[in-house]
């Protein structure tokens, strides 16, 4: 069980002068769930708080960080039990894909024949048992990012933290990533803590999916709920199944749910300004 909580806080982190934070409220991720999903459209430095936050690299200004029940808001990083992989691999290019994989284990202290059987698992695990002897420069983006996934599996995380992974493949190689990543961590059943911005990767891959917008969560539930109830403008737009239709209600008077064609809209008073989201995908339209 991993516990991304603030307690009876937001949790917050904040940059420069105003102090802008990125608030997470309170959000359990039980065991087995893959991804959760951040959607930030602002600042570079913004988009990296939550996940910093959670490693460790950054400290929040309010609120804590607890796993599997501990308090890990203030425990150093190589000290929470996180595996982390990022958009740049950071493969050592001296060292071949046995040594690479084995590097984190060997600084754990950990003897030689304890470590092999390890890396040689990890490996196989990702499918590339055979490639241990190769260097990085001669294995392809997609190899070097399931070099990159198995160093970290190796070290048997409580936690894994993926930041953008697949941004840096092309797009057949990116679906492709995807199948093997949800593969590998059903297979594990290890949580997940999955950062895109790319919609299709968070609604096909997760089992959850939190939206952020400027710092702030907008909606959390399942992919099929975010969907097809989307909660906000935000997130509907985000989404990219949904056209918008602003409703002028001033000419119409009061306004039932009835007639708002959904039973689960409250009713409008005259003047309201509302919003009609349609979704093309269950839309049929007559001559």
């Amino acid at each position: 069980m991993y516990d991304l909580r603030g307690g009876k806080e937001k949790l917050c982190h904040g940059y420069g002068e105003k102090r802008g934070q990125v608030g997470v409220r309170q959000a359990t991720l039980g065991a087995h769930r893959l991804h959760c999903r951040r959607i930030l459209e602002f600042p570079a430095l913004l988009n990296y708080a939550l996940p910093g936050t959670v490693v460790g690299f950054e400290l929040p200004s309010q609120g804590n960080v607890t796993i599997q029940g501990a308090d890990m808001t203030r425990v150093p990083v190589n000290k929470r039990g996180i595996g982390f992989v990022f958009q740049n691999y950071a493969l050592f290019p001296h060292m071949s894909v046995d040594q690479n994989v084995a590097y984190g284990l060997k600084s754990r202290g950990e003897k030689d024949e304890a470590i092999w059987p390890k890396v040689k698992k990890a490996l196989d695990l990702v499918g590339l048992g055979a490639t241990g002897h190769r260097f990085p420069n001669q294995l392809s983006e997609g190899e070097q990012q399931r070099v990159a996934l198995a160093r970290v599996l190796v070290m048997e995380p409580t936690l894994l933290l993926m930041d953008g992974p697949l941004s840096n493949l092309d797009a057949k190689l990116r679906i492709h990533m995807r199948t093997e990543i949800r593969k590998i961590q059903k297979k594990l059943g290890i949580t997940c803590l999955y950062v895109t911005h790319d919609q299709a990767e968070a609604l096909t891959m997760a089992d959850r999916v939190v939206v952020m917008n400027k710092g702030k969560v907008e909606q959390v539930g399942a992919p099929k709920e975010i969907y097809a109830n989307p909660s906000s403008l935000f997130v509907a737009d985000l989404i990219g199944c949904h056209v918008e239709h602003e409703l002028d209600l001033g000419s119409l008077g009061l306004i039932s749910a009835e007639q708002a064609f959904d039973p689960g809209v409250p009713v409008f008073e005259e003047g309201a300004k509302v919003y009609a989201l349609i979704d093309p995908a269950n839309a049929i339209f007559l001559p």
